[in-house]
C-alpha cells in the first residue's frame, strides 16, 4: 500500500490552486523521477522508469533514496528543440506545429515570458533566450536554467512527461541547498527528455 503523496496533479502555481508552501514540500517529496532505461525505439516513446517517492525527503536530509515505485514516463523535447520552436520573425517552427498542433500561440507566450515568472529567483531573461544561449550561466550554473526551461516546456505540453510544473519549480528553489548541486540536478534533468 502506498501512503506517498501523489505529485503529479492538476495544482500549479498558474492555476492558483493556493497549495501552502509546506504543502507544496510535502507533496515533493516524491519529486525525484530517476530514469533507469531509455526506448530502443523512439525517442519519445514511452520508457520505464523509477520515481523515489522520498527522493526529495532524503536529499533535504542527506539520507539514501529509498526504495523505488515503476511507472511509465514519456521523454521531452530537448533545449534545441524549444530553442527552435520559434523563429525570429515570431512564426513557430514546422516541427512545432507538426509535433504539438494547437500549441503555437501558447508556446509563443512562454517563449517570450521571463525565466523569472516561473522560477522566483532566477533569471530575468526570456525562456527563448535563455533556450537559445547553450553554454551560458544565467545564475544557476551553465546552461542549468537552459534544462529548465526545456523541463518546464515539456511539463507543459507532454502527457506523461515525469515532473509538472510544480516539481520543476520546486527542484529549482532548492538549487545551491545541501544535497541540491546545480550540475547534478541538470543532470537529473537532462534524463527526462530525448537526447538530440
Amino acid at each position: 500500500m502506498n501512503n506517498e503523496p501523489e505529485l503529479h496533479s492538476s495544482d500549479s502555481p498558474e492555476q492558483g490552486g493556493g497549495l501552502s508552501r509546506r504543502a507544496a514540500l510535502k507533496r515533493a517529496a516524491g519529486a525525484g523521477i530517476i530514469m533507469t532505461s531509455l526506448s530502443s525505439g523512439s525517442a519519445l516513446a514511452s520508457i520505464s522508469c523509477k520515481k523515489y517517492s522520498n527522493w526529495m525527503s532524503g536529499k533535504l536530509n542527506g539520507g539514501s533514496p529509498g526504495r523505488p515505485d515503476t511507472q511509465t514516463c514519456t521523454l521531452g523535447r530537448s533545449p534545441g528543440f524549444w530553442g527552435n520552436s520559434v523563429k525570429s520573425n515570431g512564426a513557430c517552427s514546422t516541427a512545432l506545429n507538426n509535433n504539438f498542433a494547437g500549441s503555437c500561440d501558447a508556446v509563443k507566450a512562454i517563449f517570450n515570458s521571463q525565466f523569472r515568472s516561473v522560477f522566483t529567483g532566477g533569471s530575468s531573461q526570456t525562456f527563448g533566450y535563455i533556450l537559445n544561449h547553450e553554454g551560458s550561466n544565467f545564475g544557476s550554473g551553465v546552461n542549468v536554467d537552459r534544462a529548465f526551461c526545456a523541463a518546464y516546456f515539456n511539463a507543459r505540453f507532454m502527457p506523461g512527461y515525469p515532473m509538472t510544473v510544480l516539481d520543476l519549480t520546486v527542484l529549482f528553489s532548492k538549487i545551491g541547498t545541501p544535497g541540491f548541486d546545480p550540475n547534478e540536478i541538470k543532470t537529473y534533468l537532462e534524463t527526462t527528455y530525448e537526447t538530440p
